[in-house]
C-alpha cells in the first residue's frame, strides 16, 4: 500500500467502497469478482469478493486469475507503438505490406489496404468477425487461424466511421510478429509481461498458473447464481483480440505503466514503452460522435466526463467479464475482474464516481503541501499581483502572489507556475501556460501596468 492510504478521506472512501462492492456482488449475481484500485505507481486497494470456484468454496483473491477478453487489445496495441519507436514500422504503413497473402475484398470499389493506425483505432472498415471464426468442440470454444481470416470483406470504407473489429486486431497482431520474426505470443512475454514482473498472466495456462484459475460462469438470468460454467475459450487465431489470462495482482502493474508518461527514449531505464507514446495512445485518433465527447485513441477508448478525460477498455469472453479504466490527470486507475460472462461496466462506474471526488481533493491536498513545503519567495514579487487584460480579446490573466509561489491564473481558472527567468521576465511551469514567456512592464514610477505574453499585451486592470 501507499501513502495514499494514509490520507483520512482516502480510507474512508475505501471502507464505503468495500459495501458497496460487497451489495453489487450479490445485486448482480456475480460467483467472484476482484478489483485493483491504483494512484501513479501506488497500490490504493487491491482486493477479491466471492469464490473463484463456486461449487468448490474456494475464495477469490487478488492473485486469482480471471480471463481479460479484449483487454488483451492493450497488450496488442503497445507491441505496435513498441515497434514503431524502433524503427520496425510506420503507422501508416499497410497490412498488407507484412501480410502479402491478406486479400481484401471491398464492395466499395477500389480502396487503399487498411493501415496499422486505422486497424488499432477500428476505422479500417473490417468485420468484428471473419465467417466462421469460432467453432465449439464438446467443452471447448476455438478460434483458429483459418483461410477467412485472411480474404476479409469491408463491411465500412475505411476512415468513415468507427467499427469495433476483433479480427482486424488479430490480423494486426500476426503482422506484428511476422515483421518481429518471433510468434506473437513470444512477443508479449519477451516485451511486456517479462520486464514487468507479470508472472502470473500468459495465453495459456501453466501448470503453476492452474490452481489460481478462477472457473467460468454463463449468465443465467433470474437465479441466485450464475451456476451453469462456461466453455474453456482457446483463442487460437484470435490471441491478439482477446487471448490473455491475468490477475489483479499483475494488471496493477500493467496499469502502473500507463502512468509512466515522463519517461524519454534518452532514458536508460525506460520502462517498456516511452512516455510520449504512452501519452499517443491515450489520445483521440477518430471521434465517435459529432459532440466530440467520445473518441477512440491508439488502442484505447477515451470518454469526457466533466472535466476530466476517463481512457479505458472492457473485455467479455466465455464466462468471464473485465473493465479497465484510467483517468490520467489524477493517475487513478482500477481494473475490475469477474468469472461470469456478463458487463462490469455498471459496477466499475459506480466505483469511479464514488474515487472521483475523493482523488481530486487528494490531488489538491498534495499540491498545496507541496507549495507549503516550498522555500519562500521574495516579498517584492508580490507587486506583480493582480488583473491583466487583453483589450480586443477581452482575456482577463490574474496573477496570484502566495508565500512560496508566483502563479498565474487562466480564464478557465486554470493555474500555472511562474519561474523567475530575466529581471522582470518570469516562465511559466506546468499548467495550460507551461513553457510561456511573461514579462512585466513598469511605469517610471516603478508601479507594473502591463503584461507581455507572446505577441499579446495584457493591461493591468487591478
Amino acid at each position: 500500500m501507499s501513502i495514499v492510504t494514509d490520507d483520512p478521506e482516502m480510507k474512508a472512501c475505501i471502507d464505503q467502497l468495500d459495501v458497496y462492492l460487497h451489495e453489487a456482488m450479490i445485486e448482480h449475481h456475480f460467483p467472484s469478482f476482484a478489483i485493483g484500485i491504483m494512484h501513479d505507481q501506488d497500490v490504493v486497494l487491491s482486493s477479491a469478493y466471492g469464490y473463484a470456484d463456486h461449487e468448490k468454496k474456494v475464495p477469490a483473491t487478488s492473485h486469482t486469475i480471471y480471463a481479460l477478453g479484449s483487454i488483451t487489445k492493450l497488450f496488442t496495441a503497445t507491441l505496435l507503438l513498441q515497434m514503431r519507436d524502433a524503427g520496425k514500422v510506420n503507422l501508416d504503413d499497410p497490412l498488407t505490406a507484412y501480410l502479402p497473402e491478406l486479400k481484401i475484398v471491398s464492395a466499395f470499389g477500389e480502396v487503399r489496404p487498411p493501415t496499422f493506425r486505422q486497424t488499432v483505432a477500428h476505422i479500417a472498415g473490417f468485420p468484428n468477425f471473419s465467417e466462421g471464426s469460432l467453432r465449439q468442440e464438446k467443452d471447448v470454444v476455438i478460434a483458429p487461424l483459418l483461410e477467412e481470416m485472411f480474404t476479409p470483406k469491408l463491411v465500412i470504407p475505411p476512415m468513415t466511421e468507427h467499427r469495433y473489429s476483433n479480427l482486424g486486431i488479430s490480423l494486426m497482431g500476426h503482422a506484428l510478429a511476422r515483421i518481429s520474426g518471433q510468434s506473437y505470443e513470444e512477443m508479449v512475454q519477451t516485451h511486456i509481461l517479462d520486464p514487468l514482473g507479470m508472472k502470473m498472466t500468459a495465453f495459456s495456462i501453466r501448470d503453476e498458473m492452474r490452481p489460481y484459475l478462477a472457473t467460468g460462469y454463463v449468465a443465467s438470468h433470474g437465479s441466485e447464481r450464475s451456476q451453469k460454467i462456461a466453455p474453456y475459450f482457446e483463442a487460437g487465431g484470435m490471441k491478439p483480440a482477446g487471448g490473455l489470462y491475468s490477475s489483479i495482482e499483475d494488471m496493477e502493474r500493467f496499469i502502473a505503466l500507463q502512468f509512466r508518461t515522463e519517461s524519454t527514449g534518452s532514458s536508460v531505464d525506460v520502462p517498456i514503452l516511452d512516455g510520449r507514446s504512452i501519452r499517443e495512445m491515450h489520445s483521440p485518433t477518430f471521434f465517435l460522435n459529432q459532440e466530440w465527447r467520445n473518441a477512440i485513441g491508439l488502442g484505447w477508448f477515451l470518454e469526457r466526463l466533466g472535466k476530466y478525460t476517463i481512457v479505458g477498455h472492457d473485455g467479455g469472453i466465455f464466462g468471464f467479464g473485465s473493465d479497465l479504466l484510467l483517468v490520467p490527470a489524477l493517475k487513478l486507475g482500477m481494473i475490475l475482474l469477474t468469472n461470469v460472462g456478463s458487463p462490469v461496466n455498471g459496477v466499475s462506474r459506480g466505483v469511479l464516481e464514488r474515487l472521483l471526488p475523493v482523488f481530486e481533493r487528494y490531488q489538491l491536498r498534495q499540491q498545496e503541501d507541496g507549495e507549503r513545503a516550498l522555500a519562500p519567495i521574495p516579498l517584492d514579487w508580490q507587486c506583480y499581483e493582480g488583473a491583466y487584460t487583453e483589450l480586443n480579446l477581452t482575456q482577463t490573466l490574474r496573477i496570484l502572489f502566495t508565500p512560496t509561489m508566483l502563479k498565474v491564473q487562466a480564464p478557465d481558472g486554470s493555474e500555472s507556475r511562474l519561474e523567475k527567468e530575466g529581471e522582470q521576465s518570469f516562465r511559466g511551469r506546468g499548467g495550460p501556460l507551461d513553457g510561456e514567456l511573461f514579462t512585466f512592464c513598469k511605469h517610471e514610477t516603478g508601479i507594473v501596468e502591463s503584461l507581455k505574453v507572446s505577441l499579446f499585451e495584457f493591461v493591468r486592470t487591478q
